[in-house]
């Protein structure tokens, strides 16, 4: 990695969009929607290929996206097919048509086999539900379904995150941020090929419906060249689009703490034109997980969605893809109620420390209003030609719009009964994103070939203002000659590019892949900072038998930080003055990084598998939530060091019982704070010891199950946790907890309109368990108690959703 600051460099907003605009023309970020490969064979009864017999691909909504004639050898390959679940039909003349299910991943060559016996034969073909195959991936890879998705707790009303945590490796936080594998260099989330660039805190995965989701797939490690910065964990997003059936759903959910939300999608192709189109609003007087489980003190909230996708089928060779989101949240920010005023008759009086050492937070009187609002727009168009043998190319340019406001209510949150001393900020930040990806794939032979570059713009600005205590008047309020205001500016552009190769021979499988990446960063005074990271990265599977497969991979992941979030912090705590400028000083994070994996699957109804990783990095990134709100700022540790171990199962028992369970140990620790050290006391900069970080859980583990019966469903799932870290240096343990959510739901079938009902009970037992106990930045968080909610949904659909 290289590092330097440039004079005489100067950005402006017009220079830079223009050089986005100039660049988009040839380059962009390279994340194809459509890379999976099918490789099959046709048999028959003896085992001898079929030649001839036509192949049919079927999507899990049931329309067709490929067709083919096997070889000489029986064999045939399908290229350019979006990840996710799929049949493969066979016919052949004079032979029983065959078929199989294949779940298809973007970072493997799936493998199936199907057989067409003779119309003569007495073979008898017995078809039950299985447990998908293991991948052959180079990777830790995981796929969901749609009908995985439906069947969680809480089904298609559980946000992304929580969807998300259900798999190994990952910790959810008290604001429903995510952290994989004990890396804070946040998460990579993509719609149909396209990253998406970074948000307030979370918004966008806590946004995006999981309705509006037809598959989604998970990368938790050994992640391909193709794929560049936030490299934690790469989650892909495959939406749904309308079909030649129309497709619908009205829904109203209603619960605990006055929460209501009614929500609504409909989709439906036209021909050539598909349309899928939809949006929710929520309210509720729990918005954040509070400081204490109870009383509630200020903590309303209310959010909107709303997303549309609009698809094109221009000709046989080209398909155009438009893509808008739109969320919006507001939250009351809550206080902790354990908080007392200091007695004015004993003015030197220490708070108690809690149970964990932690020094109490000052007292906010209880008539401060303060809020945060996040509004966020992202709009993308596609553009995908196939040249048929000759490859297939995916351009597409998008913006976002990511803007968060804090307001502290300083008048009130300063008042007569505020500790002498505090100070309040108001900070509001606003991001402008320009970019787009190009992407080139070919399928030649047993490679898969990708090609592609990345760009993205950003022009950012935080306005802030710091309001000081009035100490004198002894009235309190805010003392108009202290504080100040001010605007920190950034602008920068990120940009990329790679080459790999995907290689299978058999039962062996290499994913090789070299990147480049830089980022630049435009500083005051007409300097800047920029970054150069070069990322090798090499994987191989081998399938000892077809229900038998291992993976090795190693290489490097350059990671950069976020440069609009760097003066979020200072600015919100006071830390620097508000005439001084913030210093940009944040380096990307270097990781050296290594896995070996192993699954395998019993009689085709149980899957197993474990997967051991190790991770050495180089200024570590690590993240600061700024209070309670939603707010993060980045800073590095000279040094990081992580390793774990993953072990999963999956269940499928006929057509009435599906399972799964996984378990997660972890440590991750940094050493040495490298960067925003005004952030930090005299101590912790002189602290040279390796500490744990606060989002590292040692123990995780998650157990789900569905059970079916006509109409009628009930899952459940039980999520485990040993506890995050907490206390001055991170040296505590939050306790242990263990939450049980279930959903029991019936769809009248036989009823006008055919409503469903669904009951969700969250955190059954009622477990008072803490995120987060005052560890430095971020104020106690509890898991809210236990909350009941009822949904009742209409299909807008002659079929159920």
């Amino acid at each position: 990695m290289h590092s330097t600051r440039h004079p005489g460099l100067k950005w402006t907003r017009a220079s830079l969009f223009l050089l986005l605009v100039l660049l988009l023309c040839r380059a962009a970020d390279a994340h194809a929607a459509a890379d999976g490969v099918v490789n099959g064979i046709v048999r028959d009864e003896l085992l001898k290929p079929i030649k001839g017999a036509q192949v049919v691909l079927h999507d899990a909504r049931g329309a067709k996206v490929g067709q083919a004639r096997t070889a000489e050898d029986g064999s045939f390959t399908f290229s350019g097919v979006p990840f996710g679940d799929y049949t493969v039909e066979a016919n052949a003349p004079g032979r029983v048509e065959g078929h199989e299910h294949v779940q298809i991943s973007s970072t493997e060559a799936a493998q199936v086999e199907i057989y067409c016996v003779s119309q003569e034969s007495n073979s008898v073909i017995i078809e039950e539900p299985d447990v998908a195959a293991p991948q052959r991936s180079v990777g830790s890879v995981a796929t969901l379904s749609r009908r995985a998705l439906k069947e969680l707790p809480q089904g298609e009303d559980r946000s992304i995150t929580e969807v998300i945590t259900t798999q190994p490796g990952f910790v959810l936080d008290a604001f429903g941020n995510v952290y994989a594998r004990g890396s804070h260099a946040n998460i990579q989330y993509q719609v149909d090929g396209i990253p998406i660039p970074d948000s307030v805190g979370n918004l966008f995965a806590q946004a995006l419906p999981v309705r509006l989701i037809e598959n989604l797939e998970i990368l938790t490690g050994g992640i391909p060249a193709e794929f560049g910065d936030r490299l934690a964990a790469v989650v892909n997003i495959s939406t749904r689009h309308g079909g030649a059936e129309p497709d619908g759903l009205a829904q109203v959910r209603y619960g605990s703490f006055q929460t209501i939300e009614p929500s609504v999608y409909y989709s439906r192709s036209f021909g050539k034109v598909g349309l899928f189109v939809g949006g929710s609003y929520l309210q509720s007087q729990r918005a954040l997980d509070s400081p204490a489980v109870a009383p509630i003190l200020h903590d309303d909230g209310r959010s909107g969605r709303a997303f549309l996708r609009f698809d094109w089928t221009l000709g046989a060779a080209d398909r155009l893809e438009v893509f808008v989101s739109y969320a919006h949240n507001f939250f009351q920010i809550p206080f902790d109620p354990t908080v007392v005023p200091l007695d004015p008759i004993h003015p030197l009086l220490i708070r108690p420390l809690d149970a964990f050492g932690n020094r109490s937070p000052p007292y906010i009187p209880h008539d401060t209003n303060a809020t945060e609002t996040e509004d966020e727009v992202f709009v993308t168009a596609s553009w995908v030609h196939t040249f048929g043998k000759r490859g297939q190319l995916q351009v597409a340019p998008y913006y976002k719009l990511s803007a968060g406001a804090l307001a502290s209510d300083a008048t009130y949150a300063l008042g007569l009964l505020a500790d002498p001393g505090t100070t309040a900020s108001d900070v509001n930040r606003r991001a402008d994103h320009l970019g787009g990806v190009l992407h080139y794939s070919l399928h030649l032979g047993g490679h898969l070939l990708k090609v592609g570059a990345q760009m993205d713009g950003l022009i950012g600005a935080t306005d802030y203002a710091l309001h000081v205590r009035d100490d004198v008047s002894g009235h309190g309020g805010v003392d108009a000659k202290l504080g100040g205001a001010g605007t920190d500016r950034t602008s920068a552009v990120l940009s990329g590019a790679y080459l790999q190769d995907r290689w299978d021979r058999g039962r062996f499988g290499m994913n090789a892949g070299v990147r480049v990446d830089e980022l630049h960063v435009a500083l005051a005074g007409g300097q800047s900072d920029d970054q150069v990271g070069v990322s090798p990265r090499m994987g191989a599977s081998f399938a000892f038998k077809e229900d038998l497969v291992g993976h090795l991979f190693c290489g490097i992941n350059w990671q950069p930080p976020a440069p609009l979030d760097a003066a979020n912090a200072a600015r919100v705590l006071g830390v620097v003055p508000a005439t001084v400028a913030v210093t940009y000083d944040v380096q990307a994070e270097t990781d050296l990084y290594g896995e070996a994996g192993l699954d395998v699957r019993i009689l085709k109804k149980l899957k197993l598998g474990a997967v051991g990783w190790g991770r050495y990095a180089w200024n570590q990134l690590d993240d600061i939530a700024i209070g309670a709100t939603n707010l993060i700022a980045n800073y590095n540790f000279e040094r990081g060091r992580a390793v774990g171990a993953e072990g999963k199962l999956d269940l499928v028992y006929k057509d009435w019982l599906s399972a799964f369970a996984n378990v997660s140990w972890e440590i991750a620790q940094g050493q040495g704070v490298a960067s925003a050290k005004y952030l930090f006391t005299a101590a912790q900069l002189a602290d040279p010891s390796w500490q744990t970080l606060d989002h590292a859980q040692t123990l995780t583990a998650n157990l789900g199950a569905t059970l079916r019966h006509g109409g009628a469903a009930f899952s459940t799932l039980f999520s485990y946790g040993s506890g995050l870290r907490t206390g001055p240096a991170n040296d505590q343990t939050v306790p242990q907890h263990l939450r049980v959510d279930a959903t029991l739901q019936y769809a009248f079938d036989n009823v006008p309109l055919r409503p469903m009902v669904a009951v969700d009970v969250i955190n059954l037992f009622d477990a008072h368990y803490a995120f987060r106990i005052a560890n430095g930045f971020v104020g106690s968080s509890y898991a809210a108690p236990r909350t009941m909610f009822v949904r009742l949904s209409v299909p807008l659909s002659g079929g159920r959703p």
